[in-house]
């Protein structure tokens, strides 16, 4: 592609008319997430399946009804292992507030038989804190 047909004017006039910027997709295996830390929970999902650690692995896949009108908690991940049922969220290192935890602790608190965390990537390497209700 030519370098010299995105002028400065033309890149301010196609801003205007898409107006708000949508999202990018990040993509792993015909699988589209909403941010490069999800992409990187599921390459280590992939590498511990075919390590046979766990047996499968599930991205959004259902919505828990939570006590209240319209409350539902989306977790990012299902796993299914041997020791059972696992839940887990994935965060970026720079949200730090635990708002984030409270559906998961009243889910927590709902269906004790299944174990919930959530994942942290900070510095290159994942720091999980598991949630109790």
């Amino acid at each position: 592609m030519r370098r010299d047909v995105f002028t400065e004017e033309w890149l301010a006039e196609a801003k205007k008319k898409m107006g708000k910027p949508a999202t990018v997709p990040f993509r792993y295996v015909e699988q589209q997430y909403k941010s490069k830390v999800e992409v990187r929970f599921a390459q280590l999902l992939a590498a511990r399946k075919f390590a046979c650690e766990i047996l499968e692995w599930h991205y959004e896949p259902f919505n828990f009804r939570l006590p209240g009108e319209k409350n539902y908690y989306k977790p990012d991940w299902l796993i299914v292992s041997n020791e059972g049922l696992h839940i887990v969220d994935t965060k970026g290192w720079s949200q730090g507030d635990d708002r984030s935890l409270v559906k998961m602790k009243v889910v927590a608190g709902m269906y004790t038989w299944i174990s919930f965390a959530q994942a942290r990537w900070i510095k290159g390497e994942w720091v999980y804190r598991e949630v109790k209700p």
